[in-house]
Formats: C-alpha cells, sequence, structure tokens
C-alpha cells in the first residue's frame, strides 16, 4: 500500500479527520472516508462522517483554485445533510462571499490548525441523491424492508423508481445507515493504523476505489480470486454481469 504523499490538501484532511475524531462526533456508530465519488463519479467528497447525519468536508489547500467550487457546493449541498468548505487563509474573503448560508466554513491556518468561521445548517438530502448513494443490494434490502418482494429480480431503474416512493427523512436514513454499513470495515482498519502511524499515513483505508479517468473502467481494489472458492461478486464492481444463475465477472479481453 503506497504511503499518503504529504500534500498540502491532505495534511489538511487529515487534520479535519483528527478534529472530528477528537471533538467526539465520531462514535462507536460512525464511519469517516476520503474521496467519496457521488453524483455519478463526476464529483468527489474530500472527507465524509457518516454518524447521526451525512457530513461533507470540501477542502481548498493555498494550491488550489476557486474555479469549481461553486458547482462542487451545489452537488455536494444535494448529496450531503452538512456541507464544510475547509480552505486555506488566502481564500476566505472569497469563499465566504461565495457560499449560501446554510454551508459552513473552516479556515485551515498555520500548522494545520482549524478555525470554524460559518456552522454550518442541516438540509435533508435529495431523495435522487439519497438512492444514488446506495448499491444495488442496499436498494433491495431497502425495499423488502418495507414489504417489496422479489427484488432480486429487478434491475436498479426499477429498484430507484420503488425506492423514491418512500419519504425522503427515509430515504435520507438509508443512505446513511448503508453508507456506514459499507464502509465499517475500512474505518476500523483506518483506526488501528492511525494509532502507530497517525491519520496522514493512515488515510489510504479510508478509499474504497479510485476512478483513473473519465474514460477508464473504475478501478477497485479486490482480493484475489481462488479457484473452487465461492467469491461474493459486490453490485458495484466494474465487471460484475447478471446471468440466470447469478452474477459472474465478465472476463477481459486483451487486445
Amino acid at each position: 500500500m503506497k504511503s499518503q504523499k504529504a500534500t498540502p490538501e491532505s495534511r489538511i484532511k487529515a487534520a479535519v479527520i483528527d478534529r472530528l475524531l477528537s471533538s467526539g462526533r465520531c462514535t462507536d456508530n460512525s464511519v469517516l472516508i476520503t474521496e467519496l465519488p457521488i453524483a455519478n463519479y463526476t464529483r468527489r467528497a474530500d472527507v465524509v462522517l457518516a454518524n447521526g447525519s451525512l457530513w461533507a468536508f470540501e477542502i481548498k489547500s493555498e494550491r488550489d483554485s476557486l474555479i469549481r467550487l461553486d458547482g462542487q457546493i451545489s452537488d455536494l449541498r444535494r448529496y450531503f445533510e452538512f456541507l464544510v468548505v475547509v480552505v486555506a487563509e488566502r481564500f476566505v474573503d472569497r469563499v465566504l462571499s461565495m457560499v449560501p448560508p446554510n454551508v459552513g466554513v473552516w479556515v485551515a491556518g498555520p500548522g494545520n490548525s482549524l478555525k470554524e468561521k460559518v456552522r454550518p445548517r442541516k438540509e435533508l438530502i435529495a431523495p435522487e441523491a439519497a438512492v444514488a448513494l446506495m448499491t444495488v443490494s442496499e436498494l433491495r434490502r431497502l425495499l423488502e424492508c418495507n414489504g417489496v418482494q422479489k427484488t432480486r429480480l429487478m434491475k436498479r431503474p426499477r429498484l430507484e423508481e420503488l425506492c423514491l416512493q418512500l419519504s425522503q427523512r427515509d430515504l435520507a436514513t438509508a443512505a446513511r445507515h448503508a453508507i456506514k454499513q459499507r464502509f465499517h470495515k475500512g474505518y476500523g482498519k483506518f483506526l488501528k493504523r492511525r494509532e502507530k502511524s497517525g491519520a496522514l499515513a493512515a488515510m489510504t483505508c479510508l478509499q474504497r476505489g479510485l476512478r483513473a479517468s473519465k474514460d477508464k473502467t473504475i478501478m477497485v481494489s479486490e482480493p484475489a480470486l481462488e479457484l473452487g472458492k465461492s467469491v461474493d461478486i459486490s453490485d458495484n464492481h466494474p465487471l460484475r454481469v447478471e446471468t440466470p444463475v447469478g452474477p459472474i465477472l465478465k472476463r477481459l479481453v486483451r487486445r
């Protein structure tokens, strides 16, 4: 596993994570995630906290620009209940003039200290965004808990259509629970490594998978397959194919 590069952005990420852990916002039922893809992989949330709510932290270090910030805020507000923009000191005035009233602002100062300038206000996740945060298996479980049968035969568009008939609050709760369950194991590994090496070195444990580019397959870390052994295939695996006998992995043809 490659060590986390000590870029200004990664240092601020580590500072945000340390603050969340020391502030008591992370309980035994919480998880932290970094670089969480949203909006059909067109955006990433730099740091995500799932506790009693879904939090997103968008980081702008001194090496970044604010060109995309308006669009990032617009998308992130739909997917998360609380949004905080964490900025280097040189961006403070510009960001304060840009963010809507419900978006929080933290300032990263010397030594990666963090100061809260604006406290965020809670907004419910948009129903379509809550559904998009869940995998196919998570959508199926949600519907089954609400009395829908034979979900195994349904494709994602039909699952989403049925889920959108649930209340906005129920969908937000389901999305939050799904993310906690999905990232719980990686968060546990992060906590153990953080004790030995610090948050900066441990942050790679909080990443589920990275997209190389818009034209390439999503790269997800998967264990090697053993012949003769039954293997669970995740619903968001890039090579998953549904067949009459169940899901299989599509064979790659080398050219």
